[in-house]
């Protein structure tokens, strides 16, 4: 293995893994920042679909049972009904109807942030933090063992 296109490879994997990290951290800091705010509202419907993603028949998935909760909230004295751009099918959430609080973005407020976000970013912080582990084991491993 040329050294130099060892030292690249590790490099870009770091690189991958602190740009996840950096995401994950965003999209956190979008949802918990300045550019949101905690709203009081009642959930008035749940629509629970199977959805197909995808861009051509060959690469289709479909997500049975994705649920996507519909809001009505008040927010500077306007009224809106809205509901957050993610669905999810994971096994723990149940959005239920009823009286809630969510996070809106206050510069537009028929934007609501989906309570999913917040697993989204664990994920992208867990796998951006694994790369940045392994491409820095495997760069001492590889020094140690004398490849680069």
């Amino acid at each position: 293995m040329n050294t130099t296109l060892g030292y690249l490879l590790l490099l870009l994997f770091f690189m991958l893994g602190v740009f996840l990290i950096l995401l994950g951290v965003w999209i956190g800091a979008r949802m918990y920042g300045k550019h949101s705010v905690e709203v009081e509202a009642e959930c008035v419907d749940v629509s629970t679909e199977t959805v197909r993603m995808g861009t051509g028949p060959g690469d289709y998935t479909y997500y049975k049972d994705a649920r996507l909760p519909v809001y009505r909230y008040r927010y500077n004295g306007v009224m809106y009904t809205s509901q957050p751009i993610l669905r999810s099918n994971r096994r723990g959430y149940r959005p239920a109807l009823g009286p809630t609080t969510i996070r809106v973005n206050p510069e537009h407020p028929e934007r609501v942030y989906s309570p999913e976000r917040k697993y989204v970013r664990i994920l992208l912080v867990s796998i951006g933090g694994a790369y940045v582990v392994l491409s820095v084991i495997l760069f001492c491993v590889f020094r140690y063992l004398g490849v680069l």
